[in-house]
């Protein structure tokens, strides 16, 4: 399903109602945060690469996910 990638920096309230409403403590409310968001879902900052449109991901498989000390890890992989 095609759906544009917005990869933006906001100022930090702006920042988390794209967020759902909150950001993660360790992300200072004075900073301004990178933001992803997919097509209509809640954004997630992240300082990672991502596609311009979710169409070029093809499938995704989730091949592990791990919690340690409160963080979660997904593991993946992607054939186009």
């Amino acid at each position: 399903r095609k759906q544009e990638v917005l990869v933006s920096v906001f100022p930090y309230e702006e920042a988390a109602k794209l967020c759902g409403g909150a950001l993660p403590s360790y992300i200072s409310q004075d900073s301004t945060p990178r933001i992803v968001k997919f097509g209509d879902y809640p954004g997630c900052p992240c300082g990672g690469t991502h596609v311009a449109d979710i169409a070029d991901i093809g499938n995704l498989k989730v091949t592990n996910i791990r919690v340690k000390k409160g963080v979660t890890k997904v593991s993946y992989s992607i054939n186009p």
